[in-house]
């Protein structure tokens, strides 16, 4: 009877629905109400999974008007579809909406109710803070997802790709190279000139427009490529075009390419002035 009396008197409570477009789901609607009085009018559909959650919790903000910038997270039983969001397959986006009941205790006739959150969820954590049986979603609205912060990578390496665009280095594939053999990602040259240590290291190979990556390559093992993929075949006894590599510090750059001017490390360099039109 204590239960029933303290609903009765709850002056404000919340209704929470989650929106899916993922068919392996029992339903594309699911809606967990505070209070098990409350219709399900908001809904919006008969098929709903409609299940009464006197144990939901909304951890929502302060309602100040920016209610929307903020994250709003719901703890919620385990059941179908909390089970279903917060395990590891990969699930569609899932919208969800609150709605706050502010209700006059003497009659439900003189109910107020208000549509304080939409968006989507962001993050879901099973048994939070050791929690058995809850699990935690949170969501934000499409206003705080937008807020991203753009600017300029933090790193010492440079931004440039070696021999495209505005790198200065002047670099391009090379010929002369004829593969002997290959033996997974193993790649062995039948000969090769004298370079600098790590001259091909992070290049790449190229034969017939397929390029693969050099992830190692070492001048005192230098007929050998370590590549980041296997090579075809038919790559055996056919010559290949070799780049070099570049491992895009300030300290390479200049040794190897004497390109330091143009060298796209934060902190070490600002890309040029380069207005479209000058003023007079």
């Amino acid at each position: 009877m204590s239960g029933i009396i303290d609903a009765a008197y709850k002056q404000s409570y919340h209704k929470v629905r989650f929106t899916s477009m993922d068919r392996t789901l029992v339903s594309p609607y699911w809606t967990y109400d505070e209070y098990t009085d409350w219709t399900t009018d908001l809904s919006g559909t008969s098929t709903d999974g409609f299940k009464t959650t006197p144990t939901m919790e909304v951890k929502s903000m302060p309602n100040n008007g920016l209610i929307e910038d903020q994250e709003m997270r719901i703890l919620l039983p385990e059941d179908t579809f909390t089970l279903r969001v917060a395990g590891s397959e990969p699930i569609t986006r899932i919208k969800m909406d609150i709605w706050e009941r502010f209700q006059d205790p003497e009659g439900a006739s003189d109910a107020t109710d208000l549509h304080i959150f939409s968006g989507y969820v962001v993050s879901t954590t099973l048994h939070p803070l050791g929690k058995r049986g809850v699990v935690r979603i949170a969501a934000k609205s499409p206003k705080n997802l937008l807020d991203v912060k753009l600017g300029m990578m933090a790193t010492p390496e440079c931004l440039w790709t070696l021999g495209e665009g505005k790198c200065g280095a002047v670099a391009a594939p090379m010929s002369g190279f004829n593969v002997g053999s290959v033996a997974g990602k193993l790649l062995i040259v039948n000969s090769i000139g004298v370079y600098s240590d790590y001259y091909f290291h992070r290049g790449y190979i190229l034969r017939n427009e397929l390029r693969i990556g050099i992830r190692e390559w070492r001048s005192s093992a230098p007929t050998e490529f370590h590549m980041t993929d296997v090579p075809p075949q038919d790559w055996v006894g056919a010559g290949v075009f070799v780049m070099p590599g570049c491992d895009k510090t300030l300290a390479t750059c200049r040794s190897r390419w004497s390109s330091e001017s143009t060298f796209m490390g934060f902190g070490y360099g600002i890309p040029a002035y380069q207005p479209s039109k000058r003023g007079l």
